[in-house]
């Protein structure tokens, strides 16, 4: 593709900001190393980098603070940070366009080692370069991009000619000093250790984090490390997770265009009402009920908030009392106009990579799905449903309420999952059916009041959300246990609204157990080879594909992503590994991405996982693929004993190396006492591998393609 570039037309950045977000990095396999990206900047709290980092500012202006310096950046300036230099940035009012060139220390020891042992100093460059030099780069970095995209054979080698034309220019007009090798070795410590516990903090903010957490992870004492976050970030540890939580809800909120805001108090230790008071400081004036304007989020216009106080916003009761301020005839006007494939609602996805994604669910997607659920389960006006599901998830919302709503059953909502509370809910309420992971169950088998609890009501229920083990609902179904009869599955996404496939109450109990069930009514299924996208025969394992009325209408303001996720022919690609049987009955055998390969072999962890399950003293596992330099991957099982201690590492590998082939025998064995999970209940695996690779040193052969890696070039 021929593309002309020059410092004062952008067109083609323009156009490629419209294809890639913030979270989506253009990629370019032919220069390792090396990155170059757009972004649409709003705020980045404090943090660094590994890497050397060049930024254009193509449009707009940001807010530029570093530990010597704060100013303001506008378009054309070019900020230059050091490798393990931290740095915030804040746009200036709306978004602030950046072009990015990163160059890891690994890449200059290929082609500049000097380089490695420079430092430039943080600063935006219009200050020291001269009058050529700066549109000289400017220049320079458009051309390295053009280069950089382009797919061709001498594409890499026209972009290293601009990055030697960078580096010339660099030396030439900027100041820098040389480091010691002692200095040297000792910032790239700090600088990768830093890298380190940011990376993981950016992954788990919304979770409960402690400073001591983190100290043991890195086998460091809590003061060294908060000296450490003091002197590399400037910013005490605590504050920095905050800046992340609020970066995080600004980013939300602005993607998704907020108009009206209904919030409560906190939860666990996040602070909602400290976040949306920093985010929006023009609450503070405001009168509750008039139109609110603020800088940082353009679209929100109201504050409503749950069981709590706050100026400039109405509390939820004084928002219902407004319903009589609106005339009648324009709330039926209102009615008569909605249509069935209108949006409902928006569920952002959990974000497993990259930023969640806003899948857009219609009327029609919902009321059909919780239509057909509630037909499986023979839900009528004599059950009562207790909701312990976060109604947030589609498992609370279609699955669990607008399953009851189309077929009259009482709703008994909880507002947060506890396994002793759940079970004083079920003797109280006469409750005759729940849903849940198998976590939930596990955690309700395992308490001390479990025993006095009366199941006797109980009929139906669904276990969804990860890979539910058979002997698990088993248990569930016994008459002298949870009295669960009818148990069901269901299998699907929160882009398909979420049910594809669903077991019935008057299906055998093996097929319920072993199975996800059989596609609902009007809904299409299939398996295709993951590569050739041909439908695959019966028995065969490929990806889940399905097509029909729960079929999100899209990715809020993603096309790219929509598409990417959605075919041409209508077709949802679930990225979930399945096969179906000659009854037409699906299997779920495991992710793409967490399928597990070891030199060439497919190994499903949902098969291993299963097995592990069946040890008498075995409480929950999960299996993973980790990097190996040998075979690429191989499998680790991380395991929850009932009791810790009962069992050795080398016990439980003659248990699995007994009845499993030799390849599918787990390399590493690792007891844990719990799995990090996302506010739903879903274990998130990526989180296990990357926790993994770092505890046993494995980071070595992180580069080696995996089913990981290999799912994401082809997507």
């Amino acid at each position: 593709m021929k593309m002309r570039l020059t410092p004062d037309k952008d067109a083609f950045l323009v156009k490629q900001m419209e294809l890639y977000n913030e979270y989506e990095l253009i990629s370019h396999s032919k220069l390792a190393d090396c990155t170059m990206f757009i972004v649409d900047m709003v705020y980045r709290p404090m943090h660094l980098h590994k890497e050397l980092e060049l930024c254009v500012v193509l449009s707009g202006s940001c807010r530029v603070s570093t530990d010597r310096q704060s100013f303001e950046a506008g378009p054309g300036e070019i900020l230059l940070f050091d490798a393990g230099s931290s740095h915030e940035l804040c746009a200036s009012g709306a978004p602030a366009r950046l072009l990015t060139l990163q160059i890891s220390d690994s890449f200059c020891a290929r082609f500049y080692p000097q380089i490695r042992s420079i430092r430039f100093g943080c600063r935006g460059l219009s200050s020291c370069l001269g009058p050529e030099q700066l549109p000289a780069l400017r220049r320079a970095m458009l051309l390295a991009l053009s280069n950089y995209l382009r797919d061709t054979p001498e594409a890499p080698f026209a972009c290293m000619a601009q990055i030697n034309a960078i580096f010339a220019i660099l030396l030439g007009g900027t100041p820098y000093r040389v480091l010691s090798d002692t200095e040297n070795m000792t910032q790239t410590r700090n600088a990768e250790r830093m890298h380190r516990i940011l990376h993981y903090l950016e992954t788990h903010y919304s979770e409960p984090v402690r400073l001591s957490e983190i100290a043991e992870r890195e086998g460091l004492t809590q003061t060294y490390l908060s000296h450490l976050f003091r002197e590399q970030l400037h910013i005490p540890f605590q504050d920095y997770l905050g800046r992340l939580r609020l970066e995080a809800a600004m980013l939300l909120l602005r993607q998704s265009d907020t108009h009206t805001l209904v919030m409560i108090d906190h939860c666990l230790d996040s602070n909602y009402r400290e976040i949306i008071q920093t985010l929006c400081p023009e609450l503070a004036d405001a009168k509750p009920g008039s139109a609110l304007h603020c800088r940082k989020l353009p679209f929100l216009r109201n504050v409503i908030t749950v069981g709590f106080r706050m100026p400039g916003c109405l509390t939820f009761d004084e928002a219902m009392d407004r319903a009589n301020m609106v005339p009648r005839e324009q709330i039926l006007r209102m009615a008569a106009g909605v249509r069935p494939d209108d949006v409902c609602n928006m569920q952002y996805t959990s974000g497993t990579t990259g930023f969640p994604k806003g899948v857009m669910l219609t009327h029609y997607n919902v009321v059909n799905d919780g239509k057909c659920i509630g037909d499986r389960m023979d839900l009528s006006t004599a059950d009562r449903m207790m909701i312990q599901v976060p109604m947030f998830h589609c498992f609370g919302m279609v699955l669990s309420m607008t399953s009851c709503m189309t077929h009259g059953a009482t709703l008994c909502p909880m507002p947060y999952f506890s396994a002793k509370v759940s079970l004083a809910c079920i003797n109280q309420e006469r409750i005759t059916c729940f849903n849940g992971v198998p976590t939930m169950f596990i955690a309700m088998f395992n308490h001390p009041d479990y025993k006095k609890t009366d199941f006797s009501y109980m009929r139906t229920g669904i276990m969804a959300g990860s890979g539910c083990p058979p002997e698990l609902m088993r248990r569930a179904a016994q008459p002298d246990e949870m009295h669960m009869s009818d148990i069901v599955s269901v299998y699907g996404q929160t882009e398909s609204a979420p049910g594809s496939t669903m077991s019935a109450c008057g299906d055998p109990l093996d097929l319920r157990c072993n199975t996800v069930g059989y596609a609902f009514p009007h809904i299409e299924c299939k398996i295709i080879d993951p590569e050739t996208g041909e439908e695959v025969p019966d028995g065969v394992n490929g990806e889940f594909c399905s097509r029909g009325y729960n079929t999100m209408k899209g990715y809020y303001k993603m096309p790219e992503a929509t598409a990417a996720t959605v075919d041409k022919e209508g077709w949802l690609h679930s990225g979930d590994l399945a096969c179906r049987d000659e009854n037409g009955c699906y299997r779920i055998t495991g992710r793409l991405k967490d399928m597990i390969i070891r030199g060439g072999e497919n190994i499903y962890p949902k098969e291993i996982e299963e097995f592990i399950y069946t040890h008498p003293a075995v409480k929950d596992v999960q299996v993973i693929g980790v990097p190996d330099k040998k075979y690429g991957e191989e499998a680790m099982a991380c395991i929850i004993l009932k009791e810790p201690g009962s069992v050795t590492v080398e016990e439980m590998l003659d248990y699995i190396k007994a009845s499993m082939a030799r390849h599918k025998v787990p390399k590493y064995i690792d007891f844990v006492d719990a799995f990090p999970m996302n506010a739903a209940g879903k274990i998130l695996k990526y989180k296990m591998r990357e926790e993994a690779t770092e505890r046993f040193g494995l980071e070595g052969a992180a580069g080696i393609d995996t089913a990981q890696t290999a799912e994401q070039v082809k997507r």
